[in-house]
């Protein structure tokens, strides 16, 4: 089974976080 490296799930957080800062500053 793969895992993710660490790396890339912080990328992938922060991504999301970033759309949803984002979002939140839009409305």
């Amino acid at each position: 089974m793969y895992h993710c490296p660490p790396a890339l799930v912080l990328c992938i957080l922060s991504c999301i976080l970033d759309t949803f800062i984002f979002i939140i500053k839009r409305i």
